[in-house]
């Protein structure tokens, strides 16, 4: 429903452009930072989004585990629904994505 980033790239690319694409979920992304801290073991990191396209999808795509915040952009469909629903509700949500996430929870505060 808005114009972000990848909107305007695809928009370019179907124009004739040529872009080069670099974030979430591509593993550049993530390779880029693990680098920025020395190459460590990408499994000992924990990425922590709300988005489970970006965020989500690219932690898992780069072998990091994954803790996705409810209260983010999918809290219409995640937040505030009952134990024993969340799970189906989740598995609704990430169908499209093709991955889940390792953990979840409402809200992270620093």
């Amino acid at each position: 429903t808005i114009i972000g980033p990848g909107r305007l790239a695809q928009w370019y690319v179907d124009e004739g452009g040529q872009v080069i694409r670099f974030g979430k979920p591509l593993p550049n992304a993530f390779t880029g930072a693990l680098a920025m801290l020395g190459k460590p073991e990408p499994a000992r990191y924990l990425m922590v989004g709300d988005s489970l396209f970006h965020d989500i999808a690219g932690a898992v795509g780069a072998g990091l585990g994954s803790l996705l915040i409810t209260q983010g952009i999918h809290r219409k469909s995640l937040h505030n629904i009952s134990d024993d629903k969340r799970g189906e509700a989740l598995a609704k949500v990430a169908a499209p994505t093709g991955v889940m996430p390792d953990y979840v929870m409402p809200s992270f505060i620093w």
